[in-house]
């Protein structure tokens, strides 16, 4: 069927000083930067493929991202379904530690201090500016990473590997993952 987008915007107070949120998107990418507000700002484009608009109007119902909060952070999933993605832009106050796991799409994360874990199956993880550590973990798709604070862990099989510092000449530029 023919294409149908919609966007969803979500705006969440988060309470924790250095809240942890999980994001959990099946198809689509997910890009994270730093709020300026201290909230939790979540914004879905959803595209799906059905032959009728009445037909996508319930898809975009079913697709809607729910937020679980808790005490420490929040939780955003998106449901997967067929012929159907979402993209996610996702801005987190900047202490955050976010994990995030996505299927088939994108991850790309810059200015986060409290540090990131991404699990990807098909696509790019690219981090940038990130205080803490970063971890990745790749089975097809290209993974870098730009001055990170902490420290670079990445298994998997991912095609390209990289990883490095301006401030630091014993990074190591570039590793193939195996």
């Amino acid at each position: 069927g023919a294409e149908h987008d919609n966007d969803v915007q979500m705006d969440q107070a988060l309470t924790a000083a250095k809240p942890a949120v999980t994001i959990n998107d099946p198809a689509g990418d997910v890009t994270i930067t730093t709020s300026t507000d201290g909230k939790m700002h979540v914004r879905a484009h959803q595209m799906v493929h059905r032959n009728s608009e009445t037909e996508s109007r319930k898809i975009f119902e079913e697709l809607q991202p729910k937020i679980e909060v808790s005490g420490s952070g929040a939780v955003v999933s998106v449901p997967g379904k067929e012929g159907a993605r979402v993209d996610l832009t996702v801005e987190l106050p900047a202490a955050s530690y976010a994990t995030v796991t996505a299927e088939h799409g994108d991850v790309t994360v810059d200015g986060l201090q409290g540090g990131i874990q991404v699990t990807g199956s098909y696509g790019e993880i690219k981090l940038e500016d990130i205080g803490g550590d970063a971890q990745g973990h790749i089975d097809h798709g290209d993974f870098a990473a730009h001055n990170v604070q902490g420290r670079v862990l990445v298994d998997g099989r991912g095609d390209d590997v990289t990883h490095g510092s301006a401030e630091d000449p014993r990074t190591r530029r570039s590793s193939h993952v195996h």
